[in-house]
């Protein structure tokens, strides 16, 4: 008997696991659906720079497949756990999509505005190297 199949999202088929005429057997879902528009980045943010991201905090993504062209998000999430084997936070962003041309799997790098941070700087005719330590004066 013929069914319509409808999703609670609107988004892309990327997984059609029947064919017409197969026998569902329930073991996986007929068909797997991604949301593209919002689509979600999901990053690692380094340990040291956790503090310095907030929600909303910008980025700015860039996609292989696309070079040259920048995109813009927000981060949307960050979890709160450290993965203890990177040392990394996961933070998810959030990227507008309106011509859906970003696409689940791609690859690209996410950079993020963390503002400035103000540092002493000497200038190296002013260190004085200390003969047989490593220290600097």
């Amino acid at each position: 008997r013929n069914t319509t199949l409808t999703s609670p999202i609107s988004g892309v088929v990327t997984a059609r696991n029947y064919d017409n005429g197969d026998m569902y057997n329930g073991a996986q879902p007929v068909l797997t659906v991604a949301q593209i528009q919002p689509v979600k980045l999901v990053i690692n943010v380094s340990e040291c720079q956790f503090t310095r991201i907030t929600k909303g905090t910008k980025a700015e993504v860039e996609l292989d497949v696309y070079p040259g062209e920048t995109f813009e998000g927000t981060i949307n999430l960050i979890h709160p756990t450290v993965n203890a084997t990177t040392r990394t936070f996961a933070a998810e962003v959030r990227l507008p999509n309106a011509d859906q041309r970003v696409r689940p799997g791609m690859f690209g790098r996410v950079k993020l505005n963390l503002g400035k941070t103000e540092r002493i700087v000497v200038p190296d005719k002013a260190i004085i190297k200390q003969a047989g330590s490593g220290e600097r004066y």
